[in-house]
């Protein structure tokens, strides 16, 4: 009501008039928590940060390494920091080309050098390291068990070639490299072997010393200088 304004109330015949009380808004119970912890749910759903980082008096939650205790949360939560990084990186990266492309023309038609320039993120999330790590232990088992099958005559029912590239999934690339690692080692050994096997002959110009001159005809015998001396002679 306006306190400037005058109001009329009718009256009953029994001489009652309307009454008109306050109404009771004491305000909100600031001693409460239900408003608080509507806010925080708010918060923490609009952070993206997985919930189970908000978990304990820490407020940081429970860490594992194995790939089976990774929540869902972490995954996405995981793809959004990539999504980050990468409108942050174009924001850094393209207005440092750019400038370099003002200093330095010719660099403008490298495709390479574009192709070369980037932001490297230290991760600190192993996840997906642990859970590459898992499966192909997994495979290998797989590949081991399937390795033992025999046939009735005791030759092996799967070909090694043909588990290597189903079970293990390995690409051309990675079958090849494997390939040089072994013909490389070899290699090495050869020349090891080559190496053990030339120490032992001697040394060109190393052979038998020449031997001794023969004392000259009639007992004479060479002395310093080149004189020589017989018998009977100082």
């Amino acid at each position: 009501m306006m306190f400037y304004k005058n109001y009329i109330l009718p009256v009953n015949d029994q001489n009652q008039g309307v009454k008109i009380e306050a109404l009771q808004m004491p305000g909100p119970n600031l001693s409460g928590s239900e408003l608080l912890n509507y806010f925080y749910k708010k918060l923490k759903m609009d952070s993206k940060i997985p919930y189970s980082r908000w978990e304990g008096q820490s407020g940081m939650g429970a860490f594992t390494l194995n790939a089976e205790g990774i929540s869902r949360e972490e995954i996405r939560y995981q793809k959004f920091i990539r999504r980050l990084r990468s409108a942050f990186s174009e924001l850094i990266v393209k207005p440092w080309y750019l400038q370099m492309c003002m200093d330095f023309p010719e660099l403008g038609d490298d495709h390479k050098f574009n192709n070369a320039i980037g932001i490297r993120y230290n991760n600190d999330n192993v996840f997906e390291e642990m859970k590459q790590n898992e499966i192909e232990a997994k495979r290998i088992a797989a590949f081991t068990a399937k390795k033992g099958i025999m046939n009735d005559d005791g030759t092996p029912f799967f070909a090694t070639e043909y588990l290597i590239r189903t079970d293990l999934r390995m690409t051309e690339d990675e079958i090849e490299s494997n390939q040089k690692w072994f013909d490389s080692k070899e290699n090495q050994e050869e020349a090891a072997a080559s190496g053990a096997a030339g120490g032992g002959a001697p040394a060109g110009g190393g052979g038998a010393a020449a031997p001794a001159a023969a004392p000259a005809e009639g007992g004479s015998e060479v002395i310093e200088g080149g004189e020589t001396k017989g018998t009977g002679q100082l």
